[in-house]
């Protein structure tokens, strides 16, 4: 079993001014992970406002790994910013060549949170591969498949997108 490391309610770290999202954090559904790099960001300038500088940066945030939860959280940094009419130096250090590169999977996207992040996404192009038209889930046996009578509610996705993470990554 993986083990997360802690965090508080502000996804703050046992060490001052490290904040904690996304999939390492143990929640690895993408809704979960763009809904924590929107709301980390409202922490972080929150904290800001009341911290005195050290010197010891030479950024105000450093956002590490560009997943959808990084991604998210240097686009509501930008907004928050563009809103306020201020700058902060902002790091984002990713591992690989490109935004998206590392994200191989597919999902299903509700697009709540994303819809909260960017209300006009599909105007914007987002790469949706598809609408949730229908839901169906099936048992599996070693000679077919039984069809379940009803869908649980966790798993009803009617409405909600077929992406590819990584071109979202991309995207984003």
């Amino acid at each position: 079993e993986r083990k997360a490391p802690k965090r508080d309610r502000k996804f703050m770290t046992n060490v001052p001014g490290v904040y904690l999202i996304g999939d390492v954090s143990g929640v690895p559904m993408i809704k979960n992970a763009i809904n924590e790099g929107g709301a980390v960001i409202d922490y972080i300038v929150e904290d800001l406002k009341q911290a005195e500088g050290d010197g010891m940066a030479d950024y105000d945030v450093a956002i590490i790994g560009i997943g959808p939860a990084g991604l998210s959280a240097a686009l509501r940094l930008a907004q928050l910013q563009k809103a306020a009419g201020k700058t902060l130096s902002v790091a984002v250090l990713e591992k690989a060549a490109e935004p998206g590169a590392h994200l191989l999977s597919g999902a299903v996207l509700d697009p709540r949170a994303l819809v909260e992040l960017i209300p006009d996404f599909e105007s914007k192009g987002a790469p949706l591969a598809s609408k949730v038209r229908e839901d169906r889930i099936y048992f599996l046996t070693s000679s077919g498949k039984i069809r379940f009578p009803i869908t649980p509610p966790p798993l009803r996705n009617h409405g909600n997108y077929i992406v590819s993470i990584q071109q979202l990554g991309k995207w984003l």
